[in-house]
């Protein structure tokens, strides 16, 4: 299984779409990582609520930081979609996975073209999440040096992954011995401590 760093938009409709298949590290399949693992209910989609681990400000866009719990980046996501379904974007809705109880916006191709839904995008600028800048090669010199500390914690942990050689992501090597759970334990953990104090 293959994850990503990449900060976009598709990546994260490409992780909720994994996830909704029930994609997890212990099984076969791609992955593409984005700001959350796992994705909330939509049934009373509310604002992104203002916690430590990032927020939402007036007038601000939800910033993430390397202490926001998938589960608030998930809310954020469902938000920013909902608003675009609300503006006229047809984006379908699954089952939420593991068994959660409730719906959940899926994204696909047609829904994440910029060009075509420009004035719908433009409507919900500001819920769309970032990512923490730390996880962006672009704002962040020292990306690498930390990519390569995290993927050395995943394997002292037991999650075993092989990098890519331009720090986008990562491969799982073989059958993980780890839970879901226990996988997304480690990957927060590891990515906290790599890449803490890197801005």
């Amino acid at each position: 299984m293959r994850r990503l760093l990449v900060p976009s938009l598709a990546i994260t409709a490409l992780t909720v779409l994994t996830v909704l298949a029930g994609c997890s590290g212990e099984t076969g399949g791609a992955q593409v990582s984005g700001p959350a693992q796992d994705v909330a209910s939509i049934s009373t989609p509310a604002a992104p609520p203002a916690t430590g681990g990032g927020g939402a400000q007036a007038g601000r866009r939800p910033q993430a930081t390397l202490d926001t719990t998938d589960e608030e980046t998930a809310r954020w996501w469902q938000t920013f979609l909902q608003c675009l379904v609300d503006n006229g974007v047809p984006i379908s809705q699954k089952p939420a996975s593991n068994g959660k109880p409730g719906t959940v916006l899926a994204p696909d191709n047609n829904s994440m073209d910029r060009t075509k839904y420009a004035a719908q995008y433009a409507k919900c600028a500001q819920l769309e999440p970032l990512q923490p800048p730390e996880l962006d090669p672009r704002t962040n010199p020292r990306y690498m040096d930390s990519y390569r500390a995290m993927i050395n914690c995943f394997n002292q942990r037991g999650l075993k992954v092989t990098p890519l050689p331009n720090g986008g992501g990562w491969n799982y090597d073989g059958p993980q011995t780890l839970s879901a759970e226990q996988q997304s334990k480690v990957q927060f953990e590891c990515q906290k401590e790599a890449f803490s104090g890197d801005l």
